[in-house]
């Protein structure tokens, strides 16, 4: 083998290896969950309020999935991956393993989860109305080897983003669960008008600020 090639291997190995890394995850203190206000779900779901999220479709047919956002600073984050939710774990969502493009290991970065009706793109969903929740804005420490769940505490990560407050141990059947992203329809601008519109982006900015970061 060449040298050249060689160093090329190693240069991009080591590129490589100074990625952050990061687990896209959730447990029984980090739950989705249904707002409790019947107003803010689908008349078709009311009943559901103040259960967990799931992967079955709701009366209404809307299925959810889970974005991570992501960046070296709170004020610019980035998509960088999206996972679906748990069939098996009610307000959980599928683990994922994701190496961060652009954000270092070993150095805290800012991170953001996203719940979002699946029939939207990525970021519409605020401005279109639907179902909408947020984990607000935290930070944690992606480490270059291990994957590490970005709810962790403790160190290597030091995750800022807080349990829940919201008492799911009935929903879920496990004492002690908590909800900690809630999700709630935003309406829909356009039947609405101008004024009702910029009402809509603030309650968006809102559910993303308050409710990820209150659980309730």
């Amino acid at each position: 083998m060449k040298i050249s090639t060689v160093l090329a291997l190693l240069v991009s190995g080591f590129t490589a290896f100074g990625q952050g890394r990061m687990q896209l995850a959730n447990n029984s203190l980090w739950l989705v969950y249904f707002t409790t206000d019947a107003a803010h779900l689908y008349a078709a779901d009311a009943d559901l309020a103040g259960d967990a999220v799931t992967s079955v479709a709701t009366p209404s047919g809307v299925t959810f999935l889970a974005d991570l956002y992501a960046g070296t600073s709170s004020s610019s984050l980035t998509l960088v991956s999206t996972t679906t939710m748990s069939p098996i774990a009610a307000g959980r969502f599928n683990s994922l393993n994701v190496t961060l493009p652009g954000i270092p290991a070993d150095e805290t970065a800012w991170f953001e989860i996203r719940i979002r009706d699946s029939s939207f793109a990525p970021g519409l969903v605020q401005v279109s109305g639907s179902y909408f929740g947020s984990s607000g804005i935290f930070s944690a420490v992606p480490q270059n080897v291990v994957f590490h769940p970005i709810f962790q505490p403790t160190f290597p990560v030091f995750s800022t983003w807080a349990p829940g407050t919201f008492d799911m141990s009935a929903q879920v059947g496990l004492p002690g669960a908590r909800g900690a992203i809630m999700v709630g329809l935003i309406p829909e601008p356009e039947l609405c008008g101008l004024g009702i519109a910029a009402g809509s982006l603030l309650l968006a900015f809102r559910l993303r600020r308050q409710w990820g970061s209150t659980g309730r």
